[in-house]
């Protein structure tokens, strides 16, 4: 325990304990992948999970947004989902009018409040709000790349080889991680395959 309670920006890292079971590599390949992670790292990019788990993944939402169809980003987010039955009647009230209004009035009045406090703390009324009209923009940030190519070198302990012994073989990873770099990413690495919910669903079946 604390005095304090950690404040934005003051966070150092984040430490892993992850136990990968019933591991079917032999020695040699796991000590490979292994070192290898521990001497080149791995690309930390935004992994499956940060776009979403549900049936409508957002990465199709924020598609839709960048090519300005609004419309149906609005169709994805508001489609019927089994996972939230309790928005399923405002969900449905847009499926069936598109009616933007009566959809709204059917929202839970505690995430009115909470858009309206979020829109407040970015110095935005939403009683007072008008869409702007005739002008344009046009936006050049110029020196820097559109996509982080950056390589993030982490830092980690020595990993003891795995013990060949018994029936089953599983492998303890400890990783100390800096903040913003996932740990998932770094499975995927040393497992090289897909860590989406998807397809560890499918394992599970399997």
């Amino acid at each position: 325990y604390v005095e304090e309670p950690l404040k934005l920006g003051q966070l150092s890292g984040n430490r892993f304990t992850v136990v990968l079971r019933n591991v079917e590599a032999n020695k040699e390949v796991v000590d490979k992948a292994l070192t290898s992670l521990k001497t080149a790292g791995f690309i930390n990019y935004f992994g499956m999970q940060r776009f979403g788990t549900t049936s409508v993944p957002t990465h199709k939402i924020g598609s839709a947004l960048l090519h300005g169809d609004w419309k149906k980003a609005v169709d994805l987010i508001l489609m019927p989902r089994d996972e939230f039955p309790n928005k399923a009647k405002f969900q449905k009230i847009w499926q069936e009018t598109g009616n933007a209004k009566k959809t709204l009035q059917e929202v839970p009045r505690y995430l009115h409040e909470w858009y309206r406090e979020t829109l407040k703390s970015d110095g935005l009324d939403i009683d007072n709000m008008k869409r702007p009209q005739n002008f344009s923009i046009d936006f050049r940030l110029t020196g820097v790349d559109l996509a982080n190519s950056t390589i993030r070198i982490t830092n980690i302990m020595p990993v003891p080889s795995c013990v060949l012994e018994g029936k089953f073989k599983a492998v303890v990873l400890e990783l100390t991680l800096p903040p913003s770099c996932y740990a998932t990413m770094a499975l995927r690495e040393v497992l090289k395959q897909d860590t989406s919910a998807a397809h560890q669903t499918s394992l599970n079946i399997t």
